[in-house]
């Protein structure tokens, strides 16, 4: 049995700022690379033949109060900024109102899948930082610190930075966790439990004694339980299991 937990992310609320004396006028520009199809407001496939990245450093104040934070993910993704993958490291404690997403951004941990990326990834952006709280779930007769040679740190064998790997003890134990965690915050929180799926049943075993596992997860309105999906897929970062 395997829950991997990440805590993290405050949903920060929106602060409006009023300004006075001159009218506001703020502008932003994005650009794509050459041969990029876009849509444009009178067609749908137009192929940008010249493109030039302006990135707004200066402002004038009589239009714009302030420039728009900016920040890079250069060749991190925001889903392995949040996570806290090691090729992600730059951005801890990053705050942006744009966050930029290369094309040449790579994972650099243990290979895994978002089933609703687009929506998480929304959510992410759209908070506009990374705030992390600590989990203070108290987990029993389980070590939490799993690590993989597919996420270096340093050229050390580490994990994702935000997640809690729990394998079995070093007696061999990885008796039935169940905890409870009751919010109350006047903000929202968003959880992120990751199913490590292992290559074969020795790893299964290996890593959390239990085959099959279980891992279920409930709040006041939905509950989803996932089986390990034990089986060997491509190779990714000398890795053929997966997490989800």
């Amino acid at each position: 049995m395997l829950s991997i937990v990440i805590l993290f992310l405050l949903i920060a609320e929106s602060s409006s700022q009023n300004y006075t004396g001159n009218p506001v006028i703020c502008m932003g520009h994005h650009a794509v690379a050459n041969g990029t199809m876009v849509k444009t407001l009178t067609d749908d496939q137009v192929e940008v033949v010249t493109a030039q990245e302006l990135v707004e450093s200066q402002n004038l104040p009589e239009l714009c109060p302030s420039p728009l934070r900016l920040v890079d993910g250069q060749t991190c993704d925001i889903i392995n900024g949040a996570l806290g993958s090691p090729g992600c490291d730059h951005l801890n404690g990053a705050e942006w109102d744009i966050f930029i997403e290369r094309p040449n951004a790579v994972d650099t941990c243990y290979p895994f899948d978002v089933p609703d990326y687009q929506s998480l990834r929304s959510i992410l952006a759209n908070n506009g930082k990374f705030e992390f709280i600590a989990e203070e779930f108290q987990w029993s007769t389980v070590k939490q610190n799993g690590k993989s040679g597919a996420c270096k740190r340093a050229n050390v064998n580490d994990f994702f930075n935000r997640l809690n790997w729990l394998v079995k003890s070093d007696g061999n134990a990885y008796p039935l966790q169940n905890l409870t965690k009751v919010n109350n915050g006047d903000y929202a929180k968003l959880y992120i439990w990751g199913v490590h799926h292992p290559s074969t049943d020795t790893e299964q075993t290996n890593l959390y004694k239990n085959n099959p596992g279980r891992v279920t997860v409930s709040t006041k309105t939905s509950q989803t339980s996932i089986v390990p999906n034990i089986g060997s897929r491509p190779w990714v970062r000398g890795q053929s299991g997966r997490i989800s």
